[in-house]
This record gives structure tokens, C-alpha cells and sequence, in this order.
């Protein structure tokens, strides 16, 4: 089963990714382009958010989170690159 952690992870980056989509639509700049500046923009959200955790005494670094946070920076940029279209 999966958490419901996890699930916001993977919400939360994926909208962060189709966001930046939306800006670089707006940029005008190639879609593979896009996609790639979508997509690390996503996951390093969702580092610095571990890292966050890493520091904080009464939480630790999960690495199913970051997972859930690449898996959803890919498929947010997917969704926008093909919303491109």
C-alpha cells in the first residue's frame, strides 16, 4: 500500500513540473528543453525539501519520498510537454 505521503510527493512535484512547463511555453523555448528544465527543476524541489527533512532533528531523510518526487516530475513534465501540442 502506499502511503499517502508518497501520493503528495508525487502530486505536489508533478504540478511543479507542468508550472514550469507553462513558463517555458510562455518562454518559448524547444520542448526537449522544457521538458529537461521542467523536470530538474521538480526534482531539485523535491531534494531540497529531503534535505529539509535530513535537518530536521525530528524527521530523516526518505528516499521513497525523493522517488515519488522524480516519478512525479516526470510524468508532470510529460503531461505538459504533451498539453504542448
Amino acid at each position: 500500500m502506499i502511503r499517502t505521503d508518497k501520493v503528495q510527493h508525487f502530486a505536489i512535484c508533478a504540478i511543479a513540473a507542468m508550472c514550469m512547463m507553462i513558463l517555458m511555453r510562455i518562454i518559448c523555448t524547444l520542448p526537449a528543453v522544457a521538458f529537461v528544465s521542467a523536470a530538474m527543476s521538480s526534482i531539485a524541489l523535491g531534494v531540497g525539501k529531503e534535505y529539509g527533512d535530513h535537518c530536521n532533528p525530528y524527521s530523516n531523510w526518505d528516499w521513497y519520498d525523493l522517488l515519488a518526487d522524480t516519478i512525479g516530475a516526470l510524468v508532470g513534465s510529460a503531461i505538459g510537454l504533451v498539453l504542448w501540442a
